[in-house]
């Protein structure tokens, strides 16, 4: 069955039970000949709007007990990155504009040169001026032009009704909303089908380990006393030292995604670690930094889709009969011993030529103190791996690295070079 609500088109999701699909059909159509009121502009403006927002089709999933109405529904579907109307004060202004004289003074001094920033450094504090009359015209121009607007004629781009059910979306505590892992769907749970689900991840005894403190004091004097080793040592130099030094850690944070496309009414959870600002952040940098080379180079190594695409373009089928193999390693970032998974990661970078980092010696000591100071909280609790299983899974998957599974590359083609060199019939592994 389809319905219309509010001149929004809803239709089933195949596949999945209560979950629906909505998309904005407004049609704005005026005569040119008949007046505008200021009303009748008002409600353009906020029509075209979210008619702009929910121009792509959003998926909205429904896993829980809660009865979503269509004012919920709408607000869903605009996507977890929609921004309600926000009037920001006259400082926050200034703070902004204050950026974009920053960036175009920048911008002007390096000019059409190449710049190559450095990843493993602090970002700059410096309160760049410049002579340029043209810069400065420009930016006294911008700032003369936001303080001239008038804070009452913005509208905001969404209706009472809708405003009331992101509200109630909000500060309803029975309900978790989260983006599916894969499709870019959103799902809404139940607060304890979410809860129970990581507490299950959790009771692993032989990956995770429950504290009753937080380590954070402990472990930042292990990893401040191995830093001003390497100083000294002159292993780094004094921009990575201060890269690498957190003053103010902040404790990572433990959630789920939940994985539809392997289980549309009870689908497990993909757990990711936000460490955004926490103790091992610099320090994971710093290693994808140093072995990031030395990765690319191997010869199972591909470094984005348009490269797997360059290598397809010029590989041939044979002739005869083949049959193509897909692997999937379930819980691949905790089934990885710590010390084969250092092994590994030495190994490689040994018999690479374009690794230029410090020695291999202390580079093993900083995983080691990494692998052993990862923890996180969840759920008013605090976690850390155990020992006997591999860490670099929240270590790797932070939101703020680019370049995932380090080590479980590393790791991965070891281990398959070693099954390989041993197995003179390659039928005996598919057996």
């Amino acid at each position: 069955v389809s319905v219309f609500f509010r001149g929004s088109f809803i239709a089933p999701q195949q596949g999945c039970p209560n979950s629906i699909t909505v998309q904005s059909q407004y049609g704005l159509r005026r005569s040119k000949h008949r007046p505008i009121r200021r009303s009748q502009k008002r409600s353009s403006v906020q029509k075209q709007r979210q008619t702009t927002s929910s121009s792509e089709l959003v998926s909205v999933f429904n896993l829980s007990t809660k009865v979503l109405t269509s004012d919920h529904l709408a607000v869903l579907s605009k996507g977890l990155s929609f921004v309600p109307k926000y009037t920001p004060s006259r400082f926050e202004l200034s703070v902004e504009l204050y950026k974009l004289n920053r960036t175009l003074v920048i911008q002007e001094r390096i000019g059409d040169d190449t710049f190559v920033s450095n990843p493993l450094r602090l970002k700059s504090l410096h309160d760049a001026k410049t002579p340029n009359s043209t810069v400065q015209t420009f930016s006294q121009q911008v700032q003369h032009t936001v303080e001239s607007i008038s804070p009452y004629k913005t509208y905001s781009n969404l209706s009472k009704s809708e405003w009331d059910a992101l509200q109630d979306l909000a500060h309803d505590p029975s309900i978790v909303v989260r983006p599916a892992d894969k499709g870019g769907g959103i799902v809404v749970l139940d607060y304890v089908y979410y809860r129970n689900e990581i507490l299950s991840q959790l009771h692993d005894e032989q990956t995770y380990r429950r504290l009753t403190f937080d380590p954070t004091a402990t472990f930042k004097k292990r990893i401040d006393n191995l830093l001003n080793m390497g100083l000294q040592a002159g292993y780094l130099d004094q921009v990575m030292f201060d890269f690498c030094t957190v003053s103010h850690p902040i404790m990572p944070i433990l959630y789920m995604l939940p994985k539809l496309h392997q289980d549309p009414r009870s689908p497990p959870g993909r757990p990711i670690v936000s460490a955004r600002g926490s103790l091992l952040e610099p320090l994971g940098k710093l290693i994808d930094h140093l072995c990031k080379e030395s990765i690319l180079s191997l010869s199972t190594g591909l470094k984005d889709t348009p490269h797997f695409l360059s290598l397809l373009s010029c590989f041939q089928l044979p002739t005869e009969p083949i049959i193509l193999v897909a692997l999937d390693v379930k819980s691949l970032y905790t089934i990885i011993p710590h010390e084969e998974g250092i092994l590994a990661f030495i190994e490689i970078l040994q018999a690479s030529t374009v690794y230029h980092g410090p020695p291999l010696d202390y580079l093993r000591e900083v995983l080691q103190i990494t692998l052993g100071c990862n923890f996180f909280s969840d759920l008013r609790r605090i976690c850390i791996y155990n020992l006997r299983a591999l860490q670099w899974g929240p270590l790797w998957r932070q939101h703020t690295l680019t370049r995932t599974c380090t080590i479980m590359n590393n790791y991965t083609f070891c281990r398959s070079m070693q099954i390989l060199s041993s197995t003179e019939d390659l039928s005996v592994m598919f057996s």
